[in-house]
Formats: structure tokens, C-alpha cells, sequence
């Protein structure tokens, strides 16, 4: 293996990485919210309002977070596509 593909494929690991750890917290936040709620239900008596506010705020963060990690993957990939459809220059004059 080249360096060149050394360092492309270490880049592609990164990226899967990152994407790997941002969806485990947005999972985590569907987990964690409703826990938190249901703590507070059992300190205020108000069970079960604050888990299902908790339930609802941890399902609107983690499809926030999904669809942000969604819009900067298709990013990415876009931005993959056009750098590889550019032209050298030098290729005009060959």
C-alpha cells in the first residue's frame, strides 16, 4: 500500500469514525432524557409528565442530530464528486 492510500484510507476511517461517535450520542440522548424525567417525576411527584417531556425533547434532539449528520455526510459526498469531475489544467495543454 502506497502512502497516498495510506493516508486516504486513514481519512476514510476518521470520517466513519466521527460518524460512528456523533450517532452514539444522539442515541444517547434518547436514553438519557427520559431518565433525567423520570428522576425529576420521582423528586416532584409528577409522574409522568416530566418523562414524557423528557421522552419528547430526547426523540427531537436525537432526529435533529441525525439530520445533521445526515446533511454533512451528503456534504462531503457532494463536495467528493466535484473534486473529482475538475479538470486539471495541464491536461488543456497536453
Amino acid at each position: 500500500m502506497s502512502k497516498e492510500e495510506r493516508e486516504k484510507w486513514t481519512a476514510s476511517a476518521a470520517k466513519g469514525y466521527a460518524i460512528g461517535f456523533q450517532v452514539l450520542a444522539a442515541s444517547l440522548q434518547m436514553v438519557v432524557f427520559p431518565l433525567v424525567g423520570n428522576w425529576l417525576d420521582d423528586k416532584l411527584g409528577t409522574a409522568p409528565w416530566c418523562m414524557l417531556i423528557g421522552l419528547a425533547s430526547g426523540v427531537y434532539a436525537t432526529f435533529s442530530q441525525l439530520m445533521s449528520i445526515s446533511k454533512q455526510s451528503f456534504e462531503h459526498t457532494d463536495s467528493e464528486k466535484t473534486d473529482s469531475n475538475k479538470k486539471d489544467p495541464e491536461d488543456d495543454i497536453r
